[in-house]
């Protein structure tokens, strides 16, 4: 389970994500080095990490990913509150030790929101993710981000999820005075609010 993580995982995260039973498990990988530990923070070398993702049965990923989405998505929600407090600096190191986990995450399956429902994790992940990105001023990444955001909203049929992320992108092109972009990208998303009678996003 551990190559869901390209970053690793700090050793207080895994227990939401992958349950309880894993620390037998992974004191005998760290003990014959298939798995490196760096203070409470444990992960896969690139290679092995390749080799385990690909042979990562469905199931499992269907089981345990929609976990790790839900504990990234709340993971970006307290990096952007953190990072207008006193708390910023740490904010900003925890951002750039977790982002490719925070990106990888918006790749992994879900499911299609319910009517009615006002958000997923999957959608609270882009939306914050797209924030950090803008606190950061790295515009030009979290286009990048968005991109991803947007193929995991359309593919998981989320139209709120969408609108937001087209949202999302747009304020990330006017931080990078791509004034035309930008509104091209607040249009779609007001058409796509409009399509669901989301007044919010007007």
């Amino acid at each position: 389970m551990l190559s869901l993580f390209p970053a690793g995982i700090q050793a207080d995260s895994l227990g939401p994500v992958l349950g309880f039973l894993w620390r037998d498990d992974l004191a005998m990988l760290v003990g014959t080095s298939l798995v490196w530990k760096a203070g409470e923070r444990y992960g896969l070398l690139p290679p092995l990490r390749l080799y385990a993702s690909a042979r990562l049965a469905p199931e499992e990923k269907r089981k345990y990913a929609p976990r790790a989405v839900a504990h990234f998505a709340a993971l970006s929600q307290a990096l952007y509150d953190s990072l207008g407090g006193p708390q910023a600096q740490a904010a900003r190191l925890a951002f750039a030790r977790e982002e490719p986990n925070l990106r990888a995450a918006l790749g992994f399956p879900g499911r299609r929101p319910r009517q009615g429902d006002q958000g997923s994790p999957h959608g609270r992940l882009r939306t914050y993710l797209a924030q950090l990105y803008l606190l950061a001023d790295r515009p030009a990444e979290g286009l990048l981000a968005a991109e991803a955001g947007l193929e995991s909203a359309r593919r998981l049929r989320d139209r709120r999820g969408e609108a937001n992320t087209l949202r999302g992108r747009g304020d990330l092109r006017l931080r990078g005075a791509d004034l035309k972009g930008a509104g091209e990208d607040y249009d779609a998303a007001l058409g796509v609010y409009r399509d669901i009678g989301a007044r919010l996003g007007e």
